[in-house]
Formats: structure tokens, C-alpha cells, sequence
């Protein structure tokens, strides 16, 4: 793979940097929600066919079934149903704010792989920024189904086949969207340059190897997903999407100058004592350069 044209600006790196933070406590409380330290979370973490994720079930319904298994039946009025309505609303309420944080992130990252790369991988960029607008777009039409489907059986309305197909469409679409967008920007983290973004740290450019080795896989397993349209295969190919934010903040952070270096970043920091713990670190892994001996002393 070509080294990159043109290093990155840090400006743009610390650009992506924060939206990457962004993306990551927005996704975390909208994780929160759903599993319940910050809500009750929902009654049935494990639906009928073995999927842990009742609000991706909620995004891709095959039928009503698959809304009332999450949400309940229109003639239930329970609390605990109410309780998942609730935690389904709130979800998607965050996610309005996760769309514009993502796909800034991606828009971002993929204008740095369109302004360092040499032609045709810089059009990659081009393609990967559209895609995630796209995306983002048809997220929120998504959203929006779901919330109307609450909506109609907090008032005992039965949902259609139309309803489910209302958001469906837009799930569905989101996630082939997605899949292709992931491994068209793993050349960012794939390449092992001399002008890479992991040039001063050999741990970076190996968990880049990794990231994006898997960011490919996942896009192609969850292409394979979408066609089948099996929500377990596209859990699983999912799973990859955090990669990326996570290759930013905290890793390249903190190690694009070398581990090292990252320790003693780390060592300075002042919060919950954690700068003890990174020095206890350093010292453990020997990472701290030894007192060099004055020239001419002999051993013993």
C-alpha cells in the first residue's frame, strides 16, 4: 500500500481526535441506557433467536413480531412494558445526537485519507464521506419509525407490516451503507509507511494491522449480513465499527509517539491517582531509559 502523499496536519488530527471523543460518550450513554446502569434497561436482553442487542432488533423488524417482542403488544400496558418503550425512546433520542457525531467523525477521517493519499486510494475519501452522509440520513428516517411505533402502542394501536417496513428500509440501507464505508477507510490505519500515522510507534502500526484487518472483514461480513438479512451475522459484523474512534482516542493519542512516551503522558495525569499507576507501569516494564555510567567505569 502507498506511504501517504502528504503528512497529516496535527489541526485536522486533533479535529478528528475530539469527535472521536464525541462519538465515544454518546455511544457509551446510549450503551448505558440499554443495559441499565443509567435505566432500568430492557426486560429481555436475549430475544427469541440468541440476539443480545433488543434496540439493533428494533432497527431491522422482519415484521411486528419482532417490534412486540422488544416493545410489547399493543394490549399490554404494563409497567415493565412501558419501562421498554421508555428505554427504546430514550435510545433513539441519543441517537439523534450519535448521527451528527459519527458521521463528522468518519466525514473527517475520511477527508484525511482524501487530502494524504496519492490517487485513486485519495478517492476513497470522496466515497467514504458520502457514503457516511447518506447514512447518517437514513439513521434518522430510522429513528423516526421508531418512535412512531412507540408512540402507537403506548396508545394501543396494532402495528402493520408497513410499520415494520417503515423502518426496516432505512435500517437495513443504513447498514449496507456502512459496510462499505468501514473498509474503504482502513488504508488510514493499514499503512506501515515511513509517512504513517503509526511512524513514530511500532505498537501503533501493529494494532493498525490489526484495526484494519478487521475493519475488512467486518465490511464484508456485513455485507453478507444484509443480503441475508440475518440480525445475528450483522451483530457480529458490527462489532468492528468502535474500531476506528478507538484507533484515535485514547490509542493514537497517547502512542503516536511511542509507548514510552505514552507513559509518561499518562504518568502526568492527576485524576483518581491514575499518573501513579502508569508510573508503577513504566517502572514495572522497564520502559524508563537506565542511568548510563560514567565512561571509563569498569565492572565489577
Amino acid at each position: 500500500m502507498p506511504g501517504l502523499a502528504a503528512p497529516p496536519g496535527p489541526r485536522h488530527i486533533r479535529v478528528i481526535i475530539w469527535l472521536a471523543l464525541a462519538t465515544e460518550i454518546v455511544a457509551a450513554i446510549i450503551l448505558l441506557i440499554s443495559s441499565g446502569p443509567l435505566g432500568p434497561g430492557y426486560s429481555k436482553p436475549v430475544l427469541h433467536d440468541g440476539l443480545r442487542n433488543p434496540g439493533l432488533a428494533l432497527e431491522v423488524p422482519s415484521g411486528p413480531d419482532d417490534l412486540y417482542e422488544v416493545l410489547g403488544r399493543p394490549d399490554d400496558q404494563s409497567k415493565q412494558v412501558e419501562s421498554d418503550r421508555q428505554v427504546a425512546a430514550w435510545a433513539q433520542y441519543f441517537d439523534f445526537g450519535l448521527i451528527p457525531a459519527y458521521a463528522a467523525f468518519f466525514v473527517a477521517t475520511a477527508l484525511l485519507l482524501f487530502r494524504c493519499f496519492p490517487r485513486p486510494w485519495a478517492w476513497l475519501g470522496v466515497v467514504s464521506a458520502l457514503l457516511v452522509l447518506v447514512a447518517g440520513l437514513c439513521d434518522i428516517f430510522e429513528d423516526i419509525g421508531i418512535l412512531n411505533a412507540i408512540d402507537k402502542l403506548r396508545h394501543s394501536v396494532s402495528l402493520t407490516p408497513g410499520d415494520a417496513h417503515a423502518i426496516s428500509q432505512w435500517g437495513w440501507t443504513k447498514w449496507i451503507l456502512l459496510f462499505v464505508m468501514l473498509p474503504s477507510l482502513a488504508p488510514l490505519v493499514l499503512d506501515r509507511s515511513s509517512t504513517s500515522l503509526g511512524l513514530k510507534s511500532a505498537a501503533l502500526r501493529w494494532i493498525g494491522l490489526l484495526f484494519g484487518a478487521w475493519m475488512i472483514w467486518s465490511g464484508f461480513a456485513g455485507l453478507i449480513a444484509c443480503a441475508m438479512g440475518n440480525r445475528l451475522r450483522l451483530a457480529s459484523a458490527a462489532t468492528a465499527f468502535p474500531v476506528l474512534p478507538l484507533y484515535f482516542l485514547p490509542l493514537y493519542a497517547l502512542l503516536q509517539d511511542g509507548i514510552e512516551s505514552g507513559l509518561d503522558r499518562m504518568m502526568r495525569w492527576k485524576f483518581l491517582g491514575l499518573g501513579r499507576l502508569f508510573s508503577w507501569l513504566a517502572k514495572w516494564t522497564d520502559l524508563a531509559p537506565a542511568p548510563r555510567k560514567p565512561a571509563g567505569t569498569k565492572r565489577p
